[in-house]
């Protein structure tokens, strides 16, 4: 009934196709995207549907292009949006109206951690308090989102040095249980360098926001506590890539674990795996939550 579609002027367009008669059908703009310096962030990727508990839409997109060869060394602020597309509003949504989450810590590979109160236990060995990463960790803010007054979120892709490193976003984000998951892109600028980095972005999907509880098993113990949690005590809302430039992550669930894996295939030609939280588990099973099937 509803068709969304961005363009490289940075619209968000929404086709109502309700009726019967195609003479009928409209199209009108959801949003448009520009960033805080008011220039225009084209979207080429294909925005994901999510519902929205007071009725209505999220409508998922990142911002910025990879498709010419000016694209590889633009350095405009690219982001990260949830806009609410609300039941019988016709409105175009400003930039205003949304949430901003913003990226506010980043952790190296090889940063390491002491749990807390663990080396006051005389039972545990002192190498089991210390957790080291193996991977460049990232940390978002977690505002919230008052639904009686704004209409989504976004998060500008600005690393806490606050200089803009060309990364963009020209795929489509998935939507797993409570969390959005995206992949960014940041492409080499050396063309002897072919390629890139990307970052793994997974956050509330109400909010834009960290999650609540780890959506990572950095230590394999497959649970998701504090020793998956940053040194802040935050949890980590971006993984790294170690594969170069990644496209896609395939989600493959683990029935009756409350885990799951993330295989993503990287401009290396290498495959970067991630253990991931899963679904609730009851009694052993995944619980599903919701189900669309789409002929």
């Amino acid at each position: 009934d509803y068709v969304y579609a961005g363009d490289l002027q940075g619209n968000m367009w929404k086709f109502d196709l309700t009726s019967d008669n195609s003479n009928d059908w409209t199209a009108s703009t959801l949003f448009i995207a520009r960033n805080a310096s008011n220039q225009i962030q084209p979207i080429t990727a294909q925005p994901t549907i999510g519902s929205h508990a007071s009725g209505g839409v999220l409508v998922y997109f990142g911002t910025g292009s990879y498709l010419t060869n000016t694209d590889v060394s633009d350095t405009t602020v690219q982001s990260f949006y949830a806009i609410w597309d609300k039941p019988s509003s016709s409105e175009t949504v400003a930039r205003s109206s949304l949430v901003q989450q913003s990226i506010i810590e980043e952790v190296p590979s090889g940063t390491t951690k002491t749990l807390d109160n663990c080396t006051d236990d005389p039972d545990t060995p002192a190498n089991e308090c210390l957790i080291t990463f193996n991977y460049d960790l990232r940390g978002t803010s977690a505002n919230t989102v008052d639904y009686t007054t704004k209409l989504g979120w976004y998060m500008d892709l600005v690393p806490t040095s606050g200089v803009a490193a060309g990364e963009r976003v020209v795929s489509s984000a998935i939507i797993k249980y409570d969390r959005v998951i995206f992949l960014t892109a940041i492409p080499s600028a050396d063309p002897c360098n072919p390629g890139g980095t990307s970052w793994l972005m997974e956050i509330d999907a109400r909010t834009g926001g960290a999650t609540s509880v780890s959506s990572f098993d950095f230590n394999n113990d497959d649970k998701f506590d504090e020793k998956d949690t940053l040194p802040s005590g935050l949890t980590a809302s971006g993984v790294k890539s170690n594969v170069g430039m990644i496209k896609a992550a395939v989600w493959l669930e683990k029935e009756g674990t409350g885990t799951a894996m993330k295989e993503m295939s990287g401009t290396s030609s290498n495959i970067m795996s991630l253990k991931n939280r899963g679904g609730d588990v009851s009694e052993g099973n995944v619980e599903r939550k919701y189900w669309l099937q789409i002929q």
